[in-house]
């Protein structure tokens, strides 16, 4: 549960899951490479569990919490960064991967209601229905709704990194992070029962999430600007040492008004 400091004065921590949030789910796959004919996952199978719980790093400013879980052969690790001024909760995730015929989802069940699902394509966003049917997106997919017990307008983005699949099921959001099929198998070819076949997604892979809980809509949590900020971080360069130059000490290239335009591309034009 985000803690009382990152979200409104008028929200609890509870107010943002309707029971234990951010659960890692196995599911039974079957399907070919590409999911020919499937338009969700539904054979739950089993949960990443035996959770193990460390303090990385506790200060004024933020602090960061790791946690461990095992299913089969496989390990995932989060750590979740806490910040004492931010209103959001960053994820960075290891998973080690061992599983065949799999699907590993991350879900979210949301104290909503009347919940809203909006995505993000590329250069917009579209509203689909929440019907557990597997869904594209982008760099954000945001529920919103109005906070249960109180009516107000609430809701809760997902940004993230590289994964791409989602499905929403009520107020139930959920983020397909690993699938191992076959790889390059595809329907209706069958498979020997005692063949050797490489599966994809094993082994080790790392990504990033965050949660962004908001009050009012998702445009006001300013959730397209956080999202780009996820997806291209600032970095540090380091130089050598060398004389002073006549370049300003910080500069802008390119500047765009109002702030809800945003520059994705810039190309030199035929006739320069």
């Amino acid at each position: 549960r985000p803690p009382r400091s990152t979200l409104s004065s008028s929200s609890a921590a509870s107010d943002v899951y309707k029971r234990q949030g951010i659960q890692a789910i196995v599911f039974d796959d079957l399907s070919d490479t590409w999911s020919h004919g499937v338009l969700r996952f539904d054979e739950e199978m089993s949960v990443f569990s035996k959770a193990r719980f460390h303090l990385l790093e506790r200060g004024p400013v933020r602090s960061v919490v790791r946690v461990t879980t095992d299913y089969g052969a496989s390990q995932l690790t989060q750590d979740f960064t806490l910040y004492n001024d931010l209103p959001r909760i960053e994820v960075r995730a290891t998973l080690d991967w061992h599983e065949q015929h799999k699907l590993l989802k991350l879900r979210f069940p949301l104290s909503l209601d009347e919940a809203r699902a909006t995505h993000e394509i590329p250069y917009g966003h579209i509203e689909r229905p929440a019907t557990g049917e597997e869904e594209p997106a982008q760099r954000w997919v945001d529920i919103s709704g109005t906070a249960r017990g109180t009516g107000k307008p609430y809701g809760l983005s997902l940004l993230n990194d590289g994964k791409y699949s989602f499905d929403v099921q009520d107020a139930v959001l959920s983020m397909t992070v690993v699938r191992s099929p076959v790889y390059a198998h595809h329907t209706p070819c069958e498979l020997a029962p005692n063949g050797e076949y490489a599966f994809t997604d094993q082994g080790t892979q790392r990504f990033s999430y965050t949660l962004l809980p908001h009050p009012g809509s998702w445009i006001e949590a300013g959730t397209i600007h956080q999202a780009i900020e996820l997806n291209q971080s600032p970095f540090a360069m380091l130089a050598t040492y060398h004389p002073e130059g006549t370049l300003p000490q910080r500069d802008s290239f390119l500047a765009v008004e109002p702030d809800t335009v945003i520059v994705s591309v810039v190309k030199q034009a035929e006739d320069s």
